[in-house]
């Protein structure tokens, strides 16, 4: 009943708890409310409440949910980062997320495996000049960071 009092970053919280400390005491239907909300969330989240999200619902593995993800990092990229990578801020912001997005992100796709890799390569095309720069002037756990998203992906 209470559900819509909780904030975004306590729902992925929640969805992390019940699967990976009680799978087995938790509702399927509780697990669908959560997801549902989240789902509903991605188009106005901030960059941190997309990390919020994929580190919350990485056990599910759900293709549609990190689609709508990676379309939202394309869509709102100025949104999301609007001073790119020129802050101190705004670069660690570009670089955690595509940290998490990459290690967060379902890696079996069966027969639509290439599909998944053009689509990944779409996202790396969009912010190929922001990522070029963050190399640039990011410091050097920054920069491990940022080698180490781009080999996930």
């Amino acid at each position: 009943e209470s559900l819509h009092l909780f904030s975004l970053k306590q729902i992925c919280q929640l969805e992390w708890a019940t699967q990976q400390l009680k799978p087995k005491r938790s509702a399927a239907r509780f697990n669908t409310i959560l997801y549902q909300r989240a789902f509903e969330e991605v188009e106005r989240c901030s960059a941190l409440e997309l990390c919020f999200i994929m580190q919350g619902f990485r056990q599910k593995k759900n293709k549609s949910l990190t689609e709508r993800v990676r379309k939202n990092l394309i869509e709102r990229r100025r949104t999301l980062f609007p001073s790119g990578v020129e802050t101190k801020e705004g670069l660690e912001s570009l670089i955690n997320t595509f940290l998490t997005f990459a290690t967060c992100r379902p890696k079996l796709y069966g027969v639509y495996r290439n599909y998944a890799q053009d689509d990944v390569e779409e996202l790396v095309a969009n912010y190929e000049h922001d990522l070029c720069e963050a190399g640039e002037q990011a410091s050097p756990e920054q920069l491990t960071r940022l080698a180490q998203a781009l080999y996930v992906l």
